[in-house]
């Protein structure tokens, strides 16, 4: 018996070393379950998510399961940028269907440390922020509902 208990905690602790962690609450976000995700869908300067077919409407569970995988963004690369640290920016969530699948598509814009988006961007839970150029300040990149992996990561000054 003690040596299942002694086998099961080193076999627990294995998995704590080698799992990976993605969990990342952003401290400023909002869902965009409006007719305005189609504007948030359509940046200014930088590649959209693509064709969209249809629009969906995000649950705070789809929310979590996002947040579980957020940190996989900082693996991405476009125009050989990458970005540097989630709690710079402020966060739009809009639900969309591209080649059939439903992906949250995210539209981040930078929003200084510790400071309420509310501040500099009037309404910007409701209104989708669209800047033309800006950089690495403002970027969209869509998650896969199906897959939990990010794609088309891309910073505004792109196109």
């Amino acid at each position: 018996m003690a040596r299942s208990i002694l086998f099961a905690i080193i076999i627990l602790k294995c998995l704590a070393v080698t799992g990976q962690n993605y969990y990342f609450k952003p401290q400023f976000s909002t869902i965009i379950n409006t007719d305005k995700r189609q504007y948030m869908c359509r940046p200014a300067s930088r590649p959209g998510p693509g064709i969209i077919s249809s629009y969906w409407n995000i649950s705070q569970s789809d929310v979590e399961q996002l947040e579980n995988n957020f940190m996989k963004i900082v693996k991405l690369k476009s125009q050989e940028m990458s970005v540097d640290d989630l709690k710079n920016y402020a966060y739009q969530y809009a639900g969309i269907v591209v080649g059939g699948k439903r992906y949250i598509y995210i539209n981040a814009f930078y929003s200084k440390p510790g400071t309420n988006p509310e501040y500099s961007r009037n309404n910007w839970k409701n209104d989708p922020v669209s800047v033309r150029d800006g950089g690495s300040h403002y970027w969209g990149v869509m998650f896969s509902m199906e897959d939990l992996e990010f794609k088309n990561l891309a910073f505004n000054g792109s196109v």
